[in-house]
């Protein structure tokens, strides 16, 4: 697209420069938004999809599925964001240090023998065979094992944590900066 304006008054230039943006402003909004929605779905396949631990992986969807995108007009151009409404999901993207109140609460244990606590859950384990996760909570193990499953009272406390997150929206920004680029130019392009 070539622009050019001939006009020999200062009101006039700024007169056509006003309608010019006017033009392109909305293309320059349906790029921005289409680049955006590229980076919700980089997020949600690449940074979202595991594998574990590296990444984030899909345990409920509601992660997921949160993600969104808006554009907004300002009075000095447009503003794109990019987010999520899911409490939890800024200590994932940020991470945490510091110290949490871990409230009262029971926990089961699958089988007691002579005193000793012995764990039968399945453990879920990457390629490299470092521990991901269990199959089972201890409760699911003892039903299926047919062991004695007991109660345990743990105390209020506080734990350390240190935690260096694994953001997903920040490398899906990055990963898709020439996209979006690229899809508000061809936007304001177009006639």
């Amino acid at each position: 697209m070539k622009i050019i304006i001939k006009t020999d008054g200062i009101a006039a230039v700024a007169g056509e420069i006003q309608a010019l943006n006017a033009q392109l402003l909305p293309k320059a909004s349906m790029g921005l938004a289409r680049g955006l929605q590229q980076a919700v779905s980089i997020a949600q396949t690449k940074f979202l999809s595991g594998p574990r631990p590296q990444r984030l992986d899909k345990v409920t969807g509601r992660l997921l599925n949160s993600i969104t995108h808006r554009v907004v007009a300002t009075e000095t151009g447009l503003l794109g964001m990019i987010g999520t409404n899911i409490p939890y999901a800024a200590y994932h993207e940020l991470g945490f240090k510091g110290t949490v109140n871990v409230k009262a609460h029971t926990r089961s244990v699958s089988e007691l023998h002579e005193g000793r606590v012995v764990d039968t859950r399945r453990p879920i384990r990457d390629r490299a065979g470092r521990f991901i996760a269990y199959k089972e909570t201890r409760t699911q193990s003892a039903e299926r094992n047919g062991t004695i499953s007991v109660s345990q009272q743990v105390r209020a406390h506080t734990r350390t944590v240190n935690y260096a997150g694994r953001p997903f929206l920040r490398p899906a920004l990055i990963e898709t900066l020439p996209l979006i680029v690229r899809q508000i130019r061809e936007a304001v392009a177009t006639p």
